[in-house]
């Protein structure tokens, strides 16, 4: 584990590039997700039927068990909205 010296936690601030805001609004946590679903009055199963997938494969990104870099689970975080779909810059600059 990387440790921070109290004396240096002020340079700190410095170093670390700063977050775009804009690109964070568009993605939301599993949380997120699971009470928007329970808003919606949906159940996972329900959504997984939706979506078509697997409810295992659903269940795994819920629970966090999937990193969802690449593969079903990518797009099943990309269907869910906690990943930032990666065609979506290409459709809008192509439609420019």
């Amino acid at each position: 584990m990387f440790m921070i010296h109290p004396r240096h936690s002020a340079d700190i601030a410095s170093i670390m590039p700063s977050i775009n805001k804009n690109t964070l609004s568009s993605k939301k946590t599993i949380e997120q997700f699971k009470v928007e679903l329970q808003a919606e009055g949906k159940t996972a199963v329900q959504w997984a039927e939706e979506h078509d997938f697997p409810l295992w494969a659903v269940y795994r990104v819920m629970s966090g068990m999937n990193k969802c870099h690449r593969g079903r689970a990518h797009r099943i975080a990309v269907a869910m909205g906690i990943k930032k779909d990666p065609n979506a810059n290409k459709t809008e600059t192509q439609a420019a």
